[in-house]
């Protein structure tokens, strides 16, 4: 990939799979965009899990994006605390999708600086 190709990353489509409570599997098309270099840094201490959600719920507001590049959930919609939240599992699986396409490793910690 050239550096051109890198700057101009715009929103790339995916694929996720989500299970319901009842153990139903459900697949739903996301685009997801490069998270910024100031949110991948950014770590908060383990001991602070209202700060670490937080943390996680902006780079999935962030990085969840329509076509344009268009943020779709609010930090708000994914940690629970809005009037139209995020089922935990769709949370889960938007948190994976970012994870995989910033190449993130589930051995990590979620909340550890890069």
């Amino acid at each position: 990939m050239k550096l051109e190709d890198v700057l101009n990353l715009g929103p790339v489509r995916r694929e996720i799979e989500i299970t319901d409570e009842d153990g139903k599997k459900h697949t739903a098309t996301v685009f997801i965009r490069p998270l910024s270099f100031a949110l991948v840094m950014r770590s908060e201490p383990e001991s602070d899990k209202e700060a670490t959600m937080d943390l996680l719920a902006e780079r999935i507001a962030y990085s969840i994006c329509n076509e344009k590049g268009e943020p779709i959930f609010t930090k708000e919609q994914i940690k629970g605390t809005a009037d139209k939240s995020l089922s935990a599992d769709l949370v889960f699986a938007l948190m994976a999708a970012v994870n995989a396409f910033n190449n993130f490793s589930e051995s990590k910690g979620s909340s550890e600086g890069k």
